[in-house]
């Protein structure tokens, strides 16, 4: 199963590929053929470490990365560009729900959060 290794140690290599493969059809099916060119420099480095921590099991920080990833993109562009790209790739209400879930890790909450109380 793609969840599957114990916190103290790393996946096999079977996984990592099977976790990089699945990283890779799930940027594709999101973004389609248009993905190329959509990165920045500065998004590209924080998408290659989201990959990496994906393959390596960490999925607090996946969330962590990828709404700084995604940040980086969008607010670089602007509000207009911001919206423009979220509606075509009909992103908006799983951006709201991956920004909330990293607020929650991130910032003191009732709900989750991994600060002390």
């Amino acid at each position: 199963m793609i969840f599957e290794n114990h916190p103290d140690t790393m996946p096999t290599q079977q996984m990592w590929q099977y976790r990089r493969d699945l990283f890779a059809y799930y940027v594709g099916q999101a973004l389609g053929d248009e993905y190329i060119g959509v990165s920045t420099d500065q998004t590209r480095i924080l998408e290659l470490e989201l990959e990496r921590v994906f393959c390596s099991g960490v999925w607090v920080v996946c969330i962590i990365l990828a709404c700084a990833s995604g940040e980086v993109y969008l607010h670089a562009k602007g509000a207009k560009r911001e919206a423009k790209f979220l509606k075509q790739y009909k992103l908006r209400t799983a951006w709201m729900s991956l920004e909330t879930l990293r607020n929650k890790i991130v910032y003191k909450s009732e709900t989750l959060s991994y600060q002390d109380p």
